[in-house]
């Protein structure tokens, strides 16, 4: 129980800037931080500058007090807005100057670019038909050499084929030729069979002859 009573949140305990306030544990921070009318807090003005702490409950006596002091805070306070403000004027006024500088600038930027622009976009048709008119030259000079070897070769062509039909017609007289050698020379080896065979009919016969003409001969 006793260990309980020591951690228990809601068990009543003092404050502890005895204020003579009894508070639950739980609610300690709380207290302290906005209620407690012994905790030191900062002035009102710190603000402006007052660098004094005093407890909760001697806040407005020290406001009242320090009227003057919190007064000659404000004052400078004011001037040193003031001076800021001027300082802020004075940087807007520069900074506007900038912006109208930087304005004209873009806006001369601007005309330049626009110029830049149409300058480019005339080169380019130009070199466009530039580009065009060469590839037209040269489509036209493709086509004429085109045109050129393929009747070149069409002649070419044609002296082949002349050339082919003498070859044909040469070969046709050869053959003729080779066929009529052909026969002249069957009818030659015919021609000497013959003369062979009659010479050796005739050689035969004149043997018989001899050999009669010898048996005769040994007869008588």
């Amino acid at each position: 129980m006793q260990d309980h009573l020591e951690t228990c949140a809601r068990y009543p305990v003092k404050c502890p800037n005895n204020c003579k306030e009894v508070i639950s544990r739980e609610t300690i921070s709380s207290h302290i931080e906005d209620y407690c009318p012994l905790t030191k807090i900062p002035c009102s003005y710190a603000w402006m500058g007052c660098r004094k702490e005093v407890q909760r409950d001697e806040l407005e006596s020290h406001i009242q007090g320090a009227t003057k002091g919190h007064l000659d805070l404000a004052c400078g306070k004011l001037r040193e807005t003031q001076e800021k403000s001027k300082e802020q004027i004075m940087y807007l006024d520069r900074l506007e100057r900038r912006v109208t500088v930087n304005l004209e600038l873009n806006e001369k930027l601007e005309e330049k670019l626009t110029d830049l622009q149409h300058q480019h976009h005339c080169k380019v048709d130009s070199l466009q038909q530039q580009h065009q008119r060469r590839v037209s030259i040269l489509q036209k000079q493709l086509e004429q050499k085109v045109k050129t070897c393929q009747q070149q070769h069409q002649q070419r062509i044609g002296i082949l084929q002349e050339q082919l039909e003498e070859v044909k017609t040469c070969q046709q007289q050869h053959q003729r030729r080779v066929g009529i050698l052909q026969k002249q020379f069957e009818q030659k080896v015919k021609t000497c069979e013959a003369k062979l065979e009659q010479k050796i009919s005739m050689e035969r016969k004149i043997l018989l002859v001899f050999m009669v003409l010898v048996l005769v001969f040994l007869w008588f």
